[in-house]
């Protein structure tokens, strides 16, 4: 008896799951129809049941997802490839098209190969199956009743952002465009990030490094290794000037940095700048600090290098050494880098490098010149700076004399070298 009420209570299971999984209801317009499935092929029906179209296609719907109709027109999917046909199972298009995704009221964005190099464009077409919008774009992509599209120009792609018209709403002239909530994106141009609304207003300047977006609609925004927020889509938003914010039940918290004050030799105030530290490095630059990662900026406050976890060290012309993970590196005055941190040690004297590194299985020192070239053959185990343009360097226990091009010119032969003056060893 028991075996029997559970063979029962299954049989209806199997049935009911079978007949979910082989019809889905949807609003046409005005008409509710269903998605129908026979092997593995799809159809659809009437709210009446009537089969309006034969279960003959792959799949019915849209690429992106969903089966709403646009006026009485729906996707179809055969060999692969993408047409439109109406409720009368009439096709408006042939197959021809990689995807096909309903935009608006009006419109679909569709994309197919081209004939001749195979690359795939991004364009629009009406329920009729003509192009309202000419198939040139890299990838067309639907947010609520707007296209991020690119294309490639001169090298490079391209973003903006257009209307349900095709009206450009952000032009055609930004890195990288993405989403990062239901009214705002982010916007990069030349590593600078920006927020826009989607009405097309910039709510930030291209002043930020990057933006994190998190839960309850709250985005941090980052500058020069500083914090702000972005709230409310928009409606609420404080400027990169905090250390830290974080959000605890939906309270902010925002920790604030010190604030230095720099003035000139008159004793007036010039300008102030705000990080945990600040040291000054040379000309117009300073090192700066806040928590444990530190960068250069310049002056006027624009950061020359990014907040890295590594620390700068001795400022000599136009290059400051650094050292991260235990390694030793240069980067120049402006922030770009010199010679990668990947060296034992790194020390500067009459304009050339001398740096410690292994090399081939020994660990010792080579000369690099100010272009950034090794230019001693052999790695010494010691070098040290003898005056004018010489070197006296050891290696095997014995020592030698190297010019600033990087050539012994005096065999390391010798026990010790002593003194160097006025040409004489």
């Amino acid at each position: 008896m028991r075996i029997g009420y559970f063979s029962v209570e299954k049989s209806i299971f199997i049935v009911l799951t079978f007949f979910l999984l082989s019809i889905h209801a949807f609003a046409g317009e005005g008409e509710e129809y269903s998605i129908i499935e026979k092997d593995h092929k799809k159809g659809l029906a009437n709210k009446k049941g009537r089969v309006i179209i034969p279960p003959e296609y792959e799949d019915l719907g849209w690429t992106s997802g969903g089966t709403r109709l646009l006026e009485d027109v729906i996707g179809f999917k055969k060999d692969n490839l993408w047409g439109i046909l109406n409720t009368k199972n009439e096709r408006i298009t042939e197959p021809v098209y990689t995807s096909v995704t309903r935009f608006n009221e009006n419109w679909i964005v569709a994309s197919k190969k081209l004939p001749y190099n195979a690359s795939i464009v991004y364009g629009v077409i009406n329920a009729k199956g003509n192009a309202e919008i000419a198939f040139q774009f890299h990838n067309l992509q639907v947010h609520n009743n707007q296209l991020i599209a690119s294309y490639f120009k001169e090298g490079n792609y391209q973003f903006g952002i257009l209307d349900d018209r095709a009206k450009p709403i952000i032009p055609m002239e930004y890195d990288r465009i993405q989403v990062i909530s239901e009214n705002l994106y982010e916007v990069t141009t030349h590593d600078q990030v920006a927020v826009f609304n989607s009405d097309g207003k910039n709510l930030t300047a291209f002043t930020l490094d990057s933006v994190q977006v998190l839960k309850d609609g709250f985005i941090i925004t980052f500058q020069n290794g500083k914090r702000g927020l972005i709230a409310n889509e928009g409606g609420f938003i404080e400027a990169p000037t905090y250390k830290d914010i974080i959000i605890e039940n939906g309270i902010v918290k925002a920790q604030k940095i010190h604030e230095w004050l720099v003035f000139d030799h008159t004793n007036q105030l010039k300008t102030s700048y705000s990080y945990d530290d600040i040291v000054p490095k040379g000309k117009d630059i300073y090192k700066v600090r806040i928590g444990k990662a530190e960068a250069l900026i310049h002056e006027s406050d624009s950061l020359l290098t990014t907040f890295s976890n590594f620390e700068i060290k001795e400022h000599f012309g136009q290059w400051i050494s650094v050292r991260q993970n235990g390694k030793s590196g240069v980067l120049y005055s402006d922030g770009s880098m010199f010679l990668s941190p990947v060296y034992d040690s790194v020390r500067f004297v009459n304009d050339i490098f001398l740096v410690k590194y292994k090399k081939e299985g020994k660990r010792g020192w080579s000369l690099i010149n100010n272009q950034g070239r090794v230019i001693t053959d052999q790695v010494y185990d010691e070098i040290e700076w003898l005056g004018d343009s010489f070197f006296k360097a050891k290696r095997d226990n014995f020592w030698g004399i190297v010019n600033r091009s990087g050539k012994e010119i005096i065999f390391c032969k010798y026990d010790s070298i002593v003194d160097y003056t006025e040409g004489k060893l």
